[in-house]
């Protein structure tokens, strides 16, 4: 419908203004951080794989299934960081 099309190009729009960065821990994890609140697409988590984060509220975590793949949803807070453990 055109409300999910909606919700779905909001969300993109988020993510694109987000200014996410991802880091490659040695310790198998990647650490996330974004400039502006957004819902972060990641590939290749351990279910229930947060490490740490920043801020008073752990990110919200959401995760659907796609072509195969499992994709984690991160929905972090302007500024916020999370560490998160690579399958």
């Amino acid at each position: 419908t055109m409300n999910v099309l909606g919700t779905t190009l909001q969300r993109r729009m988020g993510y694109n203004a987000s200014g996410v960065v991802g880091t490659r821990n040695a310790d198998n994890t990647v650490t996330l951080t974004v400039t502006n609140a957004a819902r972060i697409p990641v590939t290749g988590l351990v279910n229930g794989g947060v490490v740490s984060y920043t801020g008073t509220l752990a990110p919200a975590i959401t995760a659907e299934n796609y072509a195969g793949q499992r994709i984690t949803y991160l929905t972090l807070a302007a500024g916020q960081s999370v560490t998160v453990k690579k399958l």
